[in-house]
């Protein structure tokens, strides 16, 4: 993805208030006329031309994971389908709809145990530190893409998806971070399948603006329950982020669809690791002491205070993302 330019936005104003903005200059984009499952087909004969076998493609439930699946099935091109399985089945969602998705298209997927609660309590720091990314989840996938070390590993992610951002559906730094993993490391891994050529982009840009919907007047109620439940300390907030998530996964499914991707939705999705994030509910004896570090969050689960908080003061961070289209 090296086509998509990278910089830092220091002149940006919100308000009266400066910021640092992190933009994604995708003006390389190229709509050739052809849909994202065509070009993403395109795109397998292209690895199979450009990078090492074998290719392990690293997969979950998601609609990208399918998406993914669908195009090195239709390209008939050989593959290792792969799974990694969280211990106490904390994706057992995931899990779920994938076994849903081989009873349409039987293939073979490897299960692997991942302890994931290990890698959050001994490397997470580690990887984050080194790979500039505060999410804990995205540094997860890094490290489940290591589960192979030869050949080329794949991973369907679509986080870009929209000619703009209005719904906020595109990479930040966090997200990039995935991308950086795979630059330092000189890994052959490519970490985002599904938005790894500008035709593939320009594809999701044309199909996105035949899309006849209009979620910006949801979306501004939703940040006015937002910006009111967080004064109240509610957890409202929690729900409206939710249902904002949720509105662009809508439109994602959508899109899936239009561009002849046989896609099963998920009930409640937002990133896949809802389940990890209701366990650590349930422990929030561990943060008493933890929680008065971050005195200005006001809205918190148990996971974001043992994990995702101290990130975000440990990596530089933007809050605020733009895509610069052509």
């Amino acid at each position: 993805m090296k086509w998509i330019k990278t910089y830092w936005d220091d002149n940006c104003i919100k308000g009266e208030v400066p910021i640092k903005e992190f933009v994604l200059d995708i003006s390389g984009a190229n709509y050739t006329g052809k849909n994202a499952k065509a070009c993403a087909i395109d795109l397998v004969h292209e690895i199979v031309k450009n990078y090492p076998p074998p290719y392990y493609l690293m997969v979950s439930g998601g609609v990208d994971s399918q998406a993914l699946l669908q195009s090195w099935i239709k390209a008939e091109q050989p593959f290792i389908a792969y799974c990694a399985i969280f211990p106490n089945d904390l994706n057992y969602h995931d899990i779920r709809t994938l076994e849903e998705f081989r009873k349409i298209y039987p293939v073979n997927v490897k299960y692997l145990p991942f302890d994931i609660e290990k890698f959050f309590d001994t490397e997470l720091v580690d990887y984050a530190t080194q790979y500039e990314c505060n999410s804990p989840h995205i540094m997860a996938h890094a490290k489940i893409s290591e589960m192979f070390t030869d050949g080329t590993v794949i991973s369907g992610g679509m986080p870009l998806f929209r000619k703009n951002n209005s719904m906020q559906q595109c990479f930040n730094y966090s997200t990039y971070g995935l991308l950086r993993y795979a630059e330092i490391s000189g890994r052959n891994f490519i970490p985002y399948f599904l938005c790894h050529t500008p035709e593939i982009v320009g594809a999701w840009q044309h199909s996105s603006s035949n899309l006849q919907v209009d979620f910006s007047e949801l979306r501004n109620r939703a940040q006015n329950i937002i910006a009111e439940s967080e004064k109240q300390h509610t957890k409202l907030a929690q729900k409206s982020h939710a249902g904002l998530h949720s509105l662009g996964y809508k439109f994602k499914c959508d899109l899936y669809k239009l561009n002849d991707f046989d896609i099963i939705p998920q009930q409640n999705k937002l990133h896949g690791f809802e389940i990890i994030n209701d366990r650590y509910e349930d422990k929030k004896h561990l943060i008493q002491d933890a929680i008065k570090k971050f005195p200005r969050r006001q809205e918190y689960r148990v996971f974001d205070v043992l994990y995702r908080f101290p990130l975000e003061d440990l990596v530089p961070y933007s809050h605020f993302s733009r895509l610069k289209v052509a």
